[in-house]
């Protein structure tokens, strides 16, 4: 049986319609899910170093900052594709910043943006006043993540997206 009425041409068309958009809602879907992605991985990063500069600045030793951190990740696994380092500037009377303490803990292990090792020179950003003031101490917590993204977005329309992620709090 033929099928040469006008329903039929019309199912015929949308489907000629679907695959010519198909492609296009594809990459779009795909989008959204790796921007969606890389949106959580960055705000559980600002949440973690916040807790850990937090935690720190109100007398946790660092361990202890460490460990609670690497618990609170979910749904981040530092053990695997993350780090974080916590470190304590303190600024002298002459205005000299120095690493005090520093500690890191993760799988993928990242060069602190501040210095690293007790008793090197740290770098803070440069601010109007000096913090911390002379005789005071600073900590910064600083995460580092590896994420991948779950699509192939990057593939089909030969970009390269960001895989690492960087974030640091300062208390």
């Amino acid at each position: 049986m033929k099928c040469l009425q006008k329903p039929c041409a019309q199912y015929g068309l949308a489907v000629v319609e679907f695959a010519m958009i198909l492609p296009i809602l594809m990459v779009l879907m795909f989008g959204v899910v790796d921007f969606g992605r890389a949106v959580l991985v960055k705000q559980v990063m600002i949440n973690l170093s916040r807790e850990a500069a937090n935690l720190a600045s109100r007398g946790t030793n660092l361990p202890d900052v460490i460990a609670a951190i690497q618990i609170s990740a979910a749904p981040l696994d530092l053990q695997a594709n993350g780090y974080l380092i916590v470190t304590e500037v303190q600024r002298d009377i002459n205005g000299n910043l120095t690493i005090s303490k520093q500690m890191g803990d993760g799988g993928r292990p990242g060069g602190s943006h501040v210095g690293s090792g007790t008793g090197s020179p740290a770098t803070l950003p440069a601010t109007n006043t000096a913090i911390p003031l002379p005789g005071q101490n600073m900590y910064v917590a600083e995460v580092f993540y590896h994420s991948r993204p779950i699509t192939p977005l990057g593939q089909l329309v030969n970009i390269t997206l960001n895989e690492n992620f960087y974030d640091s709090a300062f208390f």
